[in-house]
């Protein structure tokens, strides 16, 4: 009589099916953790040429700049902000009532926003906000991780970046996440600066825009 052989059981066949449906779950399960909470999978090249221009007149790195608008706008061009923020870098119109990123640029170039519609070109938009980068990355120049506390600044405003710099070493701050590793921190001749960083929200801007800078530049050495 032909014999087929040991055939695996039904039920030995449902538990392999459900070990490998239960890996699959924790692989998409990770995948949309990693999206949810750094929209790491979110791309765009349409504006890829105006950042590139834009970013060498200021003379600071492209993918720094692209990263920093798949953070603030998801590539959006007409991204409206939760405090009236415009456009794919955020850049807050100008006000009556407060000083203005916009009023600064508008007197070191020359150039004029006539309206909030304005804010809504890209090319306007990424001027204003890589020239306000790029002169955020001057005020900390003896700061080996000076890009760091310049996406503080751009986040918190530089005010507050004074404070946390000025701030007792002693005091303790609660650490973002346990695993930082993704992360250098930023140091300086004073010690530790990232550390004294006290907006959470601060903290988790810089990092998500570093991780995706760090992923462009991966995708580029390729």
């Amino acid at each position: 009589m032909y014999s087929r052989g040991n055939s695996p059981s039904w039920s030995k066949r449902f538990f392999s099916f459900f070990i490998f449906c239960a890996v699959l779950s924790g692989i998409c399960f990770g995948l949309w953790k990693l999206e949810k909470k750094y929209y790491f999978f979110t791309d765009n090249h349409e504006y890829d040429l105006i950042i590139d221009k834009i970013a060498r007149k200021h003379n600071i790195d492209p993918l720094l700049i692209k990263a920093v608008i798949w953070r603030e706008s998801k590539f959006d061009v007409l991204s409206r902000g939760g405090k009236g923020e415009i456009g794919l870098m955020q850049i807050m119109p100008k006000s009556a009532t407060r000083a203005s990123v916009v009023e600064d640029w508008e007197r070191a170039t020359g150039n004029k926003i006539t309206s909030e519609g304005n804010l809504f070109y890209p090319e306007t938009n990424i001027d204003i906000g890589t020239w306000y980068l790029s002169k955020a990355i001057k005020h900390w120049p003896d700061y080996k991780f000076k890009e760091h506390l310049a996406l503080c600044e751009y986040n918190a405003g530089k005010g507050n970046v004074n404070k946390w710099i000025r701030a007792d070493t002693s005091k303790q701050i609660p650490p973002l996440e346990k695993d930082q590793s993704i992360l250098k921190k930023v140091t300086s001749r004073d010690g530790n600066t990232y550390d004294r960083v006290i907006f959470p929200s601060t903290k988790l801007y810089v990092q998500a825009i570093m991780v995706k800078y760090h992923y462009y530049r991966s995708l580029e050495n390729e």
